[in-house]
């Protein structure tokens, strides 16, 4: 089965929920997922915001 197929099983959402609800169970209050990609995938999947880097 290619990737692509297996990114339309919901598998990777399916995972983030899990582990973002796992974490908020454990008191985490804001989560910041380093070096992600596709952004586009955590921004409508979460509500995820970029948070521009200042080097």
């Amino acid at each position: 089965m290619s990737q692509k197929n297996k990114r339309a099983e919901g598998i990777g959402e399916s995972l983030l929920h899990v582990t973002l609800e796992d974490m908020q169970r454990k008191g985490y209050k804001d989560i910041i997922i380093d070096d992600a990609g596709p952004i586009e995938f955590y921004e409508k999947t979460c509500n995820a915001k970029v948070i521009p880097v200042i080097k």
